[in-house]
């Protein structure tokens, strides 16, 4: 598939996801590249990342995700935007 993740005690565990060449450590809540190279993530974007490396091939509806990563407050689609 797109992505590797280690299974432990029969849940995905993302901490180590890799895309091609670059690994997501969501454990440390980066991304880095092959070169060694790392950007790190604002706390909301990288819940959406996890929500939707848990839904490989999957879609992901805008109602899914306002529950998952914005649960009991009201956003905005600017809010969205800037994740």
């Amino acid at each position: 598939g797109p992505f590797a993740a280690r299974m432990r005690s029969g849940m995905a565990d993302f901490s180590e996801t890799a895309f091609g060449r670059a690994r997501i450590d969501t454990e440390r809540g980066a991304i880095r590249r092959a070169d060694g190279a790392e950007t790190r993530l604002r706390p909301k974007t990288l819940e959406l990342l996890n929500l939707l490396l848990s839904r490989p091939g999957r879609l992901v509806t805008r109602a899914e995700i306002l529950d998952a990563v914005w649960p009991e407050v009201h956003v905005t689609d600017d809010s969205i935007t800037q994740c």
